[in-house]
């Protein structure tokens, strides 16, 4: 009967440190994820932010309403280079 108690435990204690071993490789695995995540969002956001700057400096400068008085070419050089996906600008 104590034999059997002994090995019942022994084995609850097994299968126990066989999950902990699963979770720890998979809390692992999901944190290498998390990172990679992370680097991608902050490598697009990057990539957003150069094409767009043109548009957000004439927003900026008011350039939607008409009231600015210096030269657009920035705007200009960066309308053409966005394409039609920024036909009207600062909406």
């Amino acid at each position: 009967m104590q034999a059997q108690r002994q090995q019942s435990q022994d084995e609850i204690i097994e299968a126990l440190q066989r999950q902990v071993d699963e979770l720890t490789k998979a809390n692992f695995l999901l944190e290498d994820q998390l990172a990679r995540k992370e680097q991608f969002i902050a490598m697009v956001a990057h990539e957003l932010r150069g094409p767009l700057t043109p548009h957000y400096q004439l927003c900026a400068d008011g350039g939607a309403t008409g009231t600015t008085t210096g030269d657009n070419s920035a705007w200009q050089q960066g309308y053409r280079r966005s394409g039609p996906a920024f036909d009207t600008p600062c909406q």
